[in-house]
């Protein structure tokens, strides 16, 4: 008999800001899905970087789809990567991500849904969840490679990066300004040549990294403000306080992950959750791995450990509640 074969889709929808298709796919798996993953990519990627992700999660039946932010990938504008549309902001990163959300949502009607964000796409989903009515139609939310408040970023990143795009320009593409926030995270692997060597621990992955084709750009001052805008807007006790208390939440993350200072913020980030409330969390810190899990000999047990998670929260089961 021959094996069925996964469909993937290619979409677009127009962007919040306007001017900008957003490009998007959909890796639907051979039978009818059980339920549906949405994810958000991080900066200086783009979504079909998650095909190892969607293969293995279509096998279980989930519908897996995500788009490219802008910048990223195919939405371009005028056909520069790394560059956002003037004017925009963190408000239109996180109204893509629902508009997104809602468009695929309207087209599979009825169907459980879990929204991935990773690394700066888990701020634009943590910023998005403050809609409460997209995240009470929501089975669950997995932020990857998350980030909690910094002093440096409230008081000198954030401050500093608005001035330079205010004087050079929210276009202009810095390459010394993006050697240097790579260097912030690489100098905590000394020895190492890559600036992206903070990724992950694999020598492999590092360079697939550096040598990707659509990943070979440098952020704009612009894009660099509304990441670091978008942490800023999700940190503290009150953007907890903002998210639907019944929303099942997974944080996962590499203990040796520069982005989440080695867990201190991703154990932050559960602390504010569980003080506002949220009734079911649950925090992995994967021992030795670095910002990127999906691409660490660790990657087959996190697909398990998704799986599983996602499965325990679909409707008719009866998951039990876990706090870290």
């Amino acid at each position: 008999m021959e094996k069925q074969k996964i469909w993937k889709e290619r979409l677009t929808f127009p962007s919040s800001i306007g001017g900008v298709p957003v490009e998007a796919v959909a890796w639907h798996p051979p039978g009818a899905p059980r339920a549906m993953l949405v994810l958000v990519h991080g900066m200086q990627e783009h979504v079909e970087r998650y095909e190892h992700l969607a293969a293995a999660l279509t096998r279980a039946g989930f519908l897996v789809c995500g788009y490219n932010q802008l910048g990223h990938g195919g939405s371009l504008l005028d056909g520069r990567g790394g560059i956002l549309p003037d004017g925009a902001r963190t408000g239109h990163l996180a109204a893509d991500c629902r508009r997104f959300l809602r468009g695929i949502r309207r087209e599979h009607p009825g169907l459980p849904c879990f929204l991935m964000g990773h690394s700066f796409g888990s701020f634009v989903v943590r910023a998005a969840l403050t809609d409460r009515r997209l995240a009470s139609s929501l089975n669950g939310v997995i932020l990857s490679g998350t980030a909690g408040e910094s002093v440096g970023l409230r008081c000198f990143a954030l401050p500093a990066t608005r001035i330079l795009a205010g004087i050079f320009g929210p276009e202009c593409q810095s390459a010394a300004y993006d050697r240097l926030a790579n260097f912030i995270f690489a100098r905590h692997f000394p020895g190492e040549t890559s600036p992206h060597c903070w990724v992950s621990s694999l020598a492999a992955e590092v360079e697939a990294f550096d040598t990707d084709p659509k990943m070979g750009f440098v952020l704009s001052l612009g894009a660099y403000r509304a990441v670091l805008e978008t942490l800023a807007l999700v940190s503290g006790p009150r953007w907890a306080g903002q998210v639907e208390s019944s929303l099942p939440v997974l944080l996962l993350s590499g203990a040796c992950d520069p982005v989440g200072e080695n867990g201190r913020g991703v154990r932050q980030v559960a602390a504010w959750l569980l003080e506002a409330g949220t009734q079911d969390l649950t925090l992995h810190l994967e021992s030795g791995a670095r910002h990127e899990l999906l691409r660490e000999p660790c990657r087959e047990r996190i697909l398990l450990l998704l799986r599983r998670w996602m499965g325990e929260r679909l409707p008719g089961t009866n998951p039990n509640v876990r706090r870290t």
